[in-house]
């Protein structure tokens, strides 16, 4: 999830809070979370943060005394926020909502803190406890992979990329049931907004379809009926649409501009390492295809022109290139529902999308079908 992979806390403070532990008996007013939390083994600065579009803003910073901490502030409906140490990528998602709310913070398991007096947080949590086991599945496989590939072990690092892609496979089946089976409360709009990449259009057409009235109009449930406005004009069958971006030398590239040709449009970045590990195979099907009336347009969700031309210029990128350098924030990603990197769309001659997320021998197989 790219929230939790990339959370960054802005210094925007939007509500109270309070470094004195608050008593029992303290009353919380209507339309207000109180946290009353503790952190045995933990000292110095904890922030409080909430999503706000791809950023995030800071709710309140507290420190931690005789370990405890608290914090309070507005809320109009359940809302997963986080819990942060500043400075540092550890983190723990709370799911919270009106009322009194105990969290237990546990400095060898931060990203699982115990969490009481919040209802949809429990719903989340059992969730959270499934998709535990299968990455602990997961990074048993990928350390069996590397250490394999240390000792040139090729049968054993194919078994370990094997089970790993099966579990990757069931841990993205896994979110989609759990979203869908919780619909209509506040848990299942957050995995499908969260976990979008995951997701196909029809996985989310009967998330839409199952969600409650109260549901739907939730901050998350609102978000997935966005995106799905958005990718609703991308599916396989539609018309590409068209959008101008700058070159690395500054003049203007249309995607129009390739009618005629198969396209493959490539979003990455020079920042993203599976985009980097799968440039060398994007390479080989320019080489291989290049003649037979197929262009590539790299997109790129960069912000550096340096770091940008310098990756196009290591991985030997001899193809189209363009972007407006806004990162995640790019109008062509938005234009397109992306959410994740590498994403790729290949778009026929009359300029209509014909396959979608194709890489490795999946791109080979289907560039092989239709330029033979």
């Amino acid at each position: 999830m790219k929230q939790f992979l990339f959370l960054i806390a802005a210094g925007l403070l939007l509500g109270s809070c309070q470094n004195e532990p608050t008593a029992e008996s303290t009353a919380v007013p209507a339309g207000t979370f109180l946290i009353e939390g503790s952190a045995a083994g933990l000292e110095g600065e904890l922030a409080l943060v909430r999503q706000q579009g791809e950023t995030f803003a800071e709710v309140g910073k507290v420190t931690i005394v005789e370990d405890k901490f608290t914090f309070q502030g507005p809320i109009t409906e359940p809302e997963v926020m986080y819990l942060v140490i500043p400075g540092t990528r550890t983190q723990a998602g709370i799911f919270m909502e009106e009322g009194k709310i105990q969290v237990e913070l546990n400095p060898d398991n931060f990203a699982n803190p115990k969490v009481t007096g919040s209802a949809t947080h429990g719903l989340l949590a059992q969730h959270m406890t499934r998709l535990a086991e299968l990455e602990g599945k997961m990074e048993a496989a990928y350390m069996r992979y590397q250490e394999a590939s240390m000792s040139g072990d090729e049968a054993v690092m194919k078994t370990s990329e094997e089970e790993f892609n099966t579990l990757q496979q069931q841990q993205a089946q896994m979110v989609k049931d759990d979203a869908l089976a919780n619909a209509t409360n506040f848990v299942g709009p957050f995995l499908a907004s969260a976990n979008f990449h995951m997701f196909e259009f029809a996985d989310l057409e009967k998330v839409v379809d199952a969600m409650s009235p109260e549901s739907a109009a939730s901050l998350y449930g609102k978000d997935i009926v966005k995106r799905m406005d958005v990718l609703a004009k991308v599916q396989i069958g539609s018309v590409a649409p068209n959008f101008t971006l700058k070159s690395p030398d500054g003049t203007d590239v249309s995607l129009e501009s390739f009618r005629g040709k198969y396209l493959l449009v490539d979003f990455w970045a020079s920042w993203c390492v599976p985009c980097r590990n799968e440039n060398p195979n994007v390479v080989l099907m320019y080489e291989k295809f290049k003649g037979k009336g197929f262009e590539i347009l790299g997109v790129s969700l960069d912000e550096a022109q340096a770091n940008w031309t310098q990756a196009i210029e290591e991985d030997k990128l001899t193809w189209s290139h363009c972007s407006d350098l806004k990162g995640w924030a790019s109008s062509a990603a938005a234009l397109y529902g992306v959410s994740a990197i590498p994403h790729t769309v290949l778009i026929d001659k009359d300029g209509v999308i014909i396959a979608k997320d194709l890489r490795g021998a999946e791109l080979e197989a289907k560039l092989s079908e239709i330029l033979p």
